[in-house]
């Protein structure tokens, strides 16, 4: 994708003046497109407990799932950010890293996958360098809920996003590489 510059063309009539927009002629960037698990859920035949000793339950994620995707379809994307907030639920455009292009529920994994494209934003380029550099993509999911002391079960109340960090409360959410040719042929489940 290149990017383009706006060029005012001026006269001396009175109509008003106008805009076009010219593709510069810099090489397309290049596109760091991931996907892969992002919540790792349990059943009553596959417990999973995460990193963060919490439980998070197949039906109790995926009645979250449908108003994620929905704001997919809407929107085109959802926003994350590089490492969780810690004052707040809601995205910051000025803090976006990444968007998230797609959700889907895996049945034979028993897992959330997604699909996500890091930005070209302050925080975007962050995360691209640390991609550069070798180091791993991680997700996590940022909602409010509770979880049972007892049972270590999540009680989900919303999630709001999921955002790049170290440490994922799921080893499984490494996210890998997708070539671009291959990044819109993935195959969706529900």
């Amino acid at each position: 994708m290149s990017k383009k510059k706006n060029l005012v063309i001026k006269s001396k009539s009175k109509s008003p003046l106008k805009i076009f927009e010219a593709a510069d002629s810099t090489p397309s960037a290049k596109k760091y497109i991931f996907q892969g698990v992002f919540t790792a859920c349990s059943t009553n035949d596959h417990v999973v407990v995460n990193r963060n000793n919490r439980i998070y339950g197949e039906q109790e994620v995926l009645r979250h799932l449908s108003y994620l995707r929905e704001n997919i379809q809407t929107n085109g994307f959802i926003l994350g950010e590089l490492d969780h907030p810690i004052d707040r639920f809601d995205t910051q455009m000025k803090e976006a890293s990444h968007m998230i292009t797609d959700l889907w529920y895996d049945q034979p994994s028993h897992c959330v996958m997604g699909k996500l494209e890091v930005l070209d934003t302050h925080n975007g380029q962050i995360a691209r360098k640390l991609i550069d550099a070798g180091y791993p993509l991680f997700v996590s999911s940022r909602a409010a809920g509770e979880v049972d002391a007892r049972t270590k079960e999540v009680h989900i109340e919303q999630i709001f996003t999921y955002d790049i960090v170290c440490t994922p409360g799921f080893a499984e959410a490494r996210l890998q590489k997708v070539e671009e040719s291959l990044a819109n042929n993935v195959k969706n489940y529900l």
